[in-house]
Formats: structure tokens, sequence, C-alpha cells
């Protein structure tokens, strides 16, 4: 029960980051690591992607709605992101749980610089 909690927790704070100024996975992939250290990084990884996507999907309807988009331009760069989220996805898999493991420290420290310089 308390995994649950510590996870709901991380999930509430991911999300008020990511409203803010982005990089809610900064708060949620170490807890969803450290709540489930056994399971597979990329199921992890998938399980911040899963709850990233209704915030993120919201704010774009919202977004919609106000401002005009330039639909020629969105839709090949949505299909390229698309395919790129496939990729990269697939490339989670073949790279090792523990090598994921023991770099995902460096890696979150880096998109938290690049998160902060923006």
């Amino acid at each position: 029960m308390l995994d649950l909690l510590t996870v709901a927790l991380a999930s509430l704070l991911a999300g008020f980051v990511d409203a803010v100024v982005g990089g809610g996975g900064l708060v949620l992939v170490p807890a969803l690591f450290g709540v489930f250290p056994s399971t597979a990084p990329a199921t992890l990884f998938g399980t911040n992607k899963a709850a990233s996507v209704w915030g993120t999907a919201w704010a774009t309807a919202q977004y919609a709605r106000r401002v005009s988009l330039n639909w020629r331009a969105l839709l090949p760069a949505a299909a390229v992101a698309l395919v790129g989220s496939f990729a990269g996805a697939w490339v989670v898999t073949l790279v090792s749980a523990d090598g994921l493991r023991r770099a995902l420290p460096l890696i979150l420290l880096g998109v938290l610089i690049y998160t902060l310089a923006k």
C-alpha cells in the first residue's frame, strides 16, 4: 500500500512539475525505479509515458482550441515523432536492464541540466 501511495504522490508532483516547467519524468521515473526495482526498465519508462500522455493530450487539445494550428506542418512532424517514439522504445528493450539502471542517474542528470538550461 505504501508503494502505491509513493507512486501516486510522485505522479502528482510530476504532473505539477510538468505543467509548470516540463520534465515531470525527472520526478516519476526515479520513483518508479525505486518502488519497482525488479521491473524491466522498458516497462517503467512505458508507465511514465502512459502517465504523461494524458496531460500532454489535454494541453494540446486546449491549445488547439485557442490557436489556429498549421496542420499541414504538424501532421508530418507528428508522424516522425511517432516513428521516433517507437524506435526509442525498441532501443530500450535492447539495452540490458542492469546497464539502464546504472546509466539512469546520469541520463536524468543530463535531462535535468538540459531542462534547467531552457
